[in-house]
């Protein structure tokens, strides 16, 4: 059956549950952390399973948001070659800080894009494939993982819940290019030991991507976050 919007509570199969405790659990972590796994992270991972990245790949992830530092940390831990544009300064510099080597500014023109990718690519004896993966939701954001896909001969993945927009989907030079876009609304539970297994080995910095922050900081940190002051996710945890 399809899936319905948030709720409170839904029945699912016992096989969905995932232990986390310890020794599932890195030594100085924070359970609440955990909490990115059900949407902010997961989703991003899916992504890139649906597009299958792959050792050696050039990925362009459009946003440096939460969801875009997530796919872009996730692309380099399965070894793709990695880029991360974003239009805000200070969603850069965030980025920049997980350790991010290529964010650049999201004015540059698809073919900049294109060319910054291949210098990452080097002297690879075959042309890598693309992946771009958009995280923004927004008309202008879906319109460049397009054409860049459709430049590029890849496949451009398009994250759920963004405007309903329409955008101008250059159809010749995708199928010329043999492009591909693809649509990722939900992460499928089976793969959520996959991205536990990613944190417990250090390998994804849950830390860097959210602050932990008592319930009643909620309206807070929503205003926060709506005006830009509170780059990372906030995670909501009872009192001590």
């Amino acid at each position: 059956a399809a899936r319905g919007p948030v709720a409170t509570a839904e029945t699912l199969p016992a096989r969905y549950l995932l232990s986390v405790e310890p020794p599932l659990w890195p030594e100085g972590a924070q359970l609440a952390w955990l909490a990115l796994l059900a949407d902010a992270v997961a989703t991003p991972y899916a992504a890139l399973v649906h597009a299958q990245v792959a050792p050696g790949d050039q990925v362009l992830v459009i946003g440096a948001g939460v969801r875009g530092q997530a796919a872009a940390l996730l692309a380099r831990g399965r070894g793709a070659r990695v880029a991360i544009v974003d239009d805000d300064a200070g969603r850069r510099q965030a980025a920049a800080g997980l350790g991010l080597a290529e964010v650049w500014d999201a004015g540059l023109a698809p073919a900049a894009c294109l060319e910054g990718l291949a210098r990452l690519a080097g002297e690879s004896a075959t042309a890598p494939a693309l992946r771009v993966i958009e995280t923004t939701g927004g008309a202008a954001g879906r319109a460049s993982a397009v054409r860049l896909a459709a430049l590029g001969s890849g496949a451009a993945v398009l994250l759920g819940d963004g405007d309903e927009g329409a955008v101008m989907a250059p159809l010749g030079a995708l199928a010329d290019g043999e492009g591909r876009i693809l649509g990722v609304r939900a992460c499928h539970p089976d793969l959520l030991p996959e991205l536990a297994a990613l944190v417990v080995r250090g390998e994804l910095p849950l830390e860097g991507l959210c602050a932990t922050m008592p319930f009643d900081a909620y309206a807070e940190a929503v205003r926060a976050r709506r005006e830009g002051r509170q780059l990372r996710l906030p995670v909501l945890v009872p009192p001590a």
